[in-house]
């Protein structure tokens, strides 16, 4: 009975017990609940139901490997469920977990089954979308089964052997066709129908065969129908608290901070407290936030917080010596990305920092390291680890000219968060970018970074790295359908499965041409569950292909190992990224409850809007690249341009502004700017040409006025000496004239003479 109530009517049952049977003279139990006892046989009272026996006896792991899952760790009440559900199974009745989204029931139950599954046990795990029917189903099942006799399937093998299906998110499946009532009708008769219409289906008898089965218990408008839910023993899961989430992780990160490990001393306890630390960051960040359309990506579970301890292993195993300054930051970094990474307003963030300062001054207050933890930007990159990455990512650049990305400080950051997802086992390495318009050139940096080719659906399935011209893999988007996308995603794995490639998988809004395509992505980032893509000639030819692959790893071949070993492979090569300007990719129908599970199941990004501030860097950034403006009047224009930005981002109307269209307007600014300052050095060259020409003349001028006022001196003392001449002339004429007129009065004197002279002869 207690199995179908949850925490809030547990505590009123609880309640009612007690004064109800108070009278009895039987000693109720003080801690906890009383579900979490049982009638002792010998006394008139109660001991705790786990006392004597576990469920799941199984000692912690002490570490796991870098890129391995992370060990379960029993709890008393996780106990006390797959105690109760152990028995279903094995009984074969079905059995439904209900509880909230990403609470860990998946988790709970492989671990029931996988005590369970034995030589006469075949399991078989299916996640169930909003885009799951019947008959797709069946087509998975019926591959399981093996006719027997007329209309009856049986399990393959010998015996009496049985077939367990693992119906992961039942609630999600779609109404019509759906996949509930095949499985209602399976437990009610014993049998399903096959095929559409009702002329064509035929009658099935399956036997052997049950179902263990999980749904969330807060799903919006979809709920689990009843007349499906009343033939499963349901068994609500509320989930660990913060006592159990502290012990699991505690017994997960402490083996690798023992000084055996390589931690230096008083680590440990700085472990313990951070799993403190952390679990209440987690607990009060989880109902902070009231749900909005534009918060409803804000989905903090178990899967989260697990996720963190894994990076935070990882990061041990990787580093040579651990310190607890390099632990702390270490989870600051891995929080901040998980948590406030994921919120989509400055205020979200701020409330974000509260909750971790005020967890660390409880934690932390007596610690040296406090001061420095409390710093803003303490979870970035250190400066020589930053100028370390963007001397990479410059010879990254080198090698693939067609990337032009500018690597600011932001953009450093996002591209090591990429680098280190990428990086990461595959259920921790499927990114959703919101907020991105044009996520190509970060997307791709980070994968060439990574060694990994970089594929997207508008593009013919090509190696290259950098092909940016083809419809949806050379076909037009009208013709683009889900079953394309599925034989491209076959396509993909193949490569990265037998060819072992290491692919990446983009996919951008713009390329959401059905919704449909989002739940083989779905089903593809559940742990990369891509079996039901593979027809069964498919699959042999595959399973014959990495035939020699096996061998060589020194695993003996069976077509089980051998598909095992190619999944193993796909999920160790495959990412997916998937970005979007908004909190929605775009479709023909709204994704709602089917696009919460596929965001709860993968890291978001959400890039945040640049304030005034950012935005009047980014603007410097590229200003201060040419020399057009002097340094003050650069700083006005790029106040100018963020104030431009600003005003258009307040006004979201057919045309949005993002971070993109900022750079996009800076490069236009500068762009312009630069070439009107091209254009004015030229007009000033010509001018200056025309100036020199000018010059020249000018001096050619000069010189021939100079030489013209030589040439006048020269006149005018040829002049001078002209007029003296004629001066010299007149007065040599005059004394000419008078000596003539002197030789001729004397001519005339002596002409008289002669007269005078002849009469007196």
């Amino acid at each position: 009975m207690g199995g179908h109530l949850s925490h809030t009517n547990k505590l009123i049952f609880d309640y009612w017990w007690r004064h109800s049977f108070a009278d009895l003279g039987l000693t109720h139990p003080v801690p906890g609940l009383i579900w979490d006892y049982c009638p002792d046989p010998g006394t008139p009272g109660f001991v705790p139901c786990f006392s004597t026996h576990l469920a799941l006896s199984s000692s912690p792991s002490p570490g796991f490997k870098a890129d391995s899952p992370a060990p379960f760790v029993s709890t008393s009440r996780a106990d006390a469920v797959a105690h109760v559900a152990q028995r279903l199974v094995s009984q074969g009745s079905p059995v439904l977990l209900v509880g909230a989204l990403g609470s860990g029931k998946t988790v709970l139950l492989q671990q029931i089954l996988s005590k369970t599954t034995s030589n006469d046990v075949t399991l078989q795990h299916y996640y169930a979308s909003q885009f799951t029917t019947g008959q797709s189903f069946w087509s998975c099942l019926k591959e399981q089964l093996e006719w027997k006799w007329g209309r009856n399937f049986a399990p393959q093998g010998s015996g009496n052997r049985r077939l367990v299906c693992f119906l992961d998110d039942l609630h999600n499946s779609a109404p019509a066709g759906s996949l509930g009532e095949m499985v209602r009708c399976h437990l009610t008769t014993g049998g399903v129908w096959e095929g559409g219409a009702c002329e064509s289906q035929r009658w099935h008898h399956v036997a052997n065969t049950s179902y263990v089965c999980t749904a969330s218990s807060v799903v919006g408008e979809r709920r689990l129908d009843l007349r499906l839910a009343r033939h499963f023993t349901v068994l609500h899961w509320d989930g660990y608290d913060s006592s159990e989430l502290e012990t699991i992780f505690s017994t997960i990160l402490s083996p690798h901070l023992s000084p055996t490990s390589g931690a230096g001393a008083g680590v440990g306890e700085v472990g313990e407290r951070l799993v403190q630390l952390a679990v209440q960051v987690h607990s009060r960040l989880s109902p902070l936030f009231l749900p909005s359309p534009r918060r409803q990506h804000y989905l903090f579970n178990l899967r989260h917080i697990a996720g963190i301890f894994r990076q935070l292993c990882r990061w041990c195993i990787e580093e040579k010596e651990v310190s607890a300054r390099g632990l702390v930051q270490a989870w600051q970094r891995e929080s901040w990305w998980t948590y406030s990474g994921a919120l989509s307003s400055k205020v979200d963030r701020e409330r974000y920092q509260e909750v971790v300062s005020h967890a660390l001054r409880k934690h932390f207050c007596q610690s040296d390291l406090l001061p420095e933890l409390l710093q803003p930007g303490s979870h970035q990159l250190t400066c020589s680890q930053r100028e370390n990455l963007c001397r990479q990512l410059q010879q990254q650049l080198t090698h693939h000219p067609g990337l032009h990305i500018n690597l600011y400080d932001t953009v450093l950051e996002e591209i090591n968060r990429l680098c280190q997802l990428i990086r990461s086992p595959f259920d921790l390495s499927h990114v959703v970018l919101i907020g991105h318009a044009h996520p190509d050139p970060l997307v791709q940096l980070a994968a060439a970074h990574c060694g990994y080719t970089v594929v997207r659906p508008s593009l013919y399935f090509s190696s290259s790295l950098l092909a940016t011209s083809c419809s949806p893999f050379g076909m037009s988007p009208a013709s683009y359908n889900e079953e394309s996308l599925r034989h491209n995603l076959c396509t993909l794995c193949t490569e990265a499965g037998v060819k072992n490639q290491q692919m990446l998988l983009l996919v951008t809004s713009v390329e959401m041409l059905h919704v449909s395509f989002l739940g083989l992505l779905h089903k593809a980032v559940c742990n990369g569950h891509i079996t039901h893509l593979f027809p069964r000639e498919e699959r042999t030819r595959i399973i014959s292909a990495v035939r020699s692959s096996v061998t060589r790893a020194g695993i003996a071949f069976s077509p089980t190992t051998a598909w095992q070993f190619f999944l193993s492979r796909v999920r160790q090569n495959l990412r997916i990224v998937l970005a979007t300007p908004d909190l929605r990719p775009q479709g023909d129908t709204p994704l709602d409850v089917h696009w919460m599970e596929f965001l709860s199941r993968v890291n978001i990004h959400y890039h945040q809007p640049w304030t005034q501030r950012d935005l009047v860097d980014v603007a410097l950034h590229h200003l201060n690249a040419i020399s057009v403006l002097p340094p003050s009047l650069r700083e006005s224009c790029a106040h100018m341009l963020a104030a431009i930005h600003l005003q258009l981002r307040a006004r979201q109307g057919l045309l949005p502004a993002y971070n993109s269209t900022f750079q996009y307007l800076v490069n236009w600014f500068v762009e312009k700017l630069q070439e009107s300052h091209n254009l004015q050095e030229e007009q000033t060259g010509r001018l200056r040409q025309a100036m020199e020409c000018v010059e020249k003349a000018r001096e050619k001028g000069g010189e021939v006025e100079e030489k013209l006022v030589r040439e006048e001196r020269v006149l005018e003392e040829r002049d001078e000496a002209y007029r003296k001449v004629l001066v010299q002339l007149g007065q040599d004429t005059a004394i000419s004239e008078e000596q003539s007129r002197l030789v001729a009065r004397q001519r005339h004197r002596v002409s008289d003479l002669r007269k005078v002279h002849s009469k007196q002869l």
